[in-house]
Order: C-alpha cells, then sequence, then structure tokens
C-alpha cells in the first residue's frame, strides 16, 4: 500500500498523488529522524530528564517518534505543574470552615461540659485514682483545642465571604475574556486526531494570555480558572 511521506495517511494501490498534500506516495515510509528542538531542550532540560526516568528510558537518539512525543507532552505537563502551583479556591476553603466550625465547636463544649458535671458531682465517670486526674487533663486539654479551632474556623468564614465574591468576581471576568478571544479567532478547537497535544498546547497558550491580561493574580490561579471553567469553552466549534 502506498503511503503519503508528509501527512503519513496510507492509499489504496492505484493512488499515485496524495490529494491533501499534492506530493507523490511511497511504498513505505523512512524512519523519522529523531530529535528535540534546541530551544525546546534548553527551556524544558529538567522536566525531559524526569519524564525519561518515569518512563525507565535512557538514550534520547533510540526513541521512536511516538515516544519522543509522548516524553515532550510529559515534559511541557511538568513545566505546567512547577509554574502553576495547585491553586486552592477562597470557596472551597469557606466550604471547609463552614463543615469544621460547628462540629468543633459542639464537641469542645460537650466535652468540657460533661467534665465540669463530673467534676462538681451532677455525673460520675468510670474512673478513679490518679487515673481519674490525669484523663481529666488530657480530654480537658483536647476539647479545649476543639474550642479555639472551631471559634479560629468561625473567624476564618467571616474573613473568606467578601473574598470569595471577589473572587467569583474575577472568575468571571476571566471567563468572559477567554470567551471574547474564543470569538475573536484566537482559540481554535483541538484537531481529535492530536487532541491531547494540541489541546495541551491550546491549554497552555489560554494560561499565558490570562496571565498576561490580568498580571496581579495569585500563583496557580490562571490554572486552575482554565482547567475548571474553560474547558467548555475551548471544545466550542
Amino acid at each position: 500500500m502506498p503511503w503519503c511521506p508528509k501527512c503519513k495517511l496510507e492509499y489504496v494501490e492505484g493512488i499515485k498523488v496524495c490529494p491533501d498534500c499534492n506530493v507523490e506516495l511511497v511504498e513505505e515510509l523512512k524512519e523519522e529522524e529523531v530529535s528535540f528542538d534546541p530551544e525546546f531542550a534548553e527551556n524544558y532540560s529538567d522536566e525531559v530528564t524526569e519524564a525519561l526516568e518515569e518512563e525507565n528510558l535512557t538514550d534520547i537518539q533510540k526513541l521512536t517518534p511516538e515516544e519522543m512525543e509522548a516524553i515532550m507532552l510529559r515534559a511541557e505537563q511538568l513545566k505546567n505543574f512547577e509554574e502553576n502551583p495547585v491553586y486552592k479556591s477562597k470557596k472551597d476553603k469557606l466550604l471547609n470552615n463552614k463543615s469544621a466550625y460547628g462540629v468543633l465547636i459542639v464537641s469542645g463544649l460537650l466535652g468540657l461540659l460533661v467534665i465540669l458535671l463530673d467534676v462538681f458531682g451532677l455525673i460520675t465517670l468510670p474512673l478513679s485514682g490518679s487515673s481519674r486526674v490525669l484523663t481529666f487533663i488530657v480530654l480537658g486539654v483536647l476539647f479545649a483545642v476543639f474550642l479555639l479551632t472551631g471559634f479560629i474556623s468561625l473567624g476564618n468564614v467571616k474573613k473568606l465571604k467578601p473574598e470569595v465574591e471577589k473572587e467569583e468576581k474575577l472568575i468571571n471576568d476571566i471567563v468572559e475574556f477567554i470567551k471574547q478571544n474564543k470569538l475573536n479567532g484566537s482559540y481554535k478547537k483541538p484537531n481529535p486526531e492530536n487532541y491531547e497535544a494540541e489541546y495541551l498546547e491550546l491549554n497552555n497558550k489560554v494560561v499565558s494570555d490570562v496571565k498576561e491580561a490580568f498580571p496581579d493574580l495569585e500563583p496557580g490561579f490562571a490554572y486552575y480558572v482554565v482547567d475548571r471553567f474553560a474547558g467548555d469553552i475551548l471544545d466550542e466549534d
């Protein structure tokens, strides 16, 4: 079966020229030379080394084109993770503190109340001697920590509420920015045949554009917004 040396598509016998590339077909494809783009190798040297170690590969020159593409893709992912640390949203922090402070305060108050009731003889816990005093001290400290942590979480809730509002407004502004760029033709939907590599490249471009348009973002915030809210936008036709 003949092959196109440019687009690498296989054709049925009888076809002599690739209709897409307008080049003559060949009987077999030559093995491609494998090499890194010098600029890529310079900018991603540490990440390439890590990606090779992950795959237990050592000799770059012996990689197939498919292996090379996978290593370069993984290197870009590692670089992206390094430059965009995991961002924990203010909203998630608010929800965590909301769910925690009530349980901690109630647990601390009930625990201290039980100890006081026993001390004043209103109830009797199954403890005696020196172990009784030691247990009360340990439990008292533990329940006091619960109570203190609960009030700290309550304070965090009050502090985080206005920050959540600012964060949500900023997310909406960034999403609108991405939508406008998409409408203007700046972002093209990835090709299904090479979706993973093209989507990663597009994702990195969007993150870079967001950072440039919104220069005062917290570390990792641009990647967080693009990863969580821009997927459907970038996949639209």
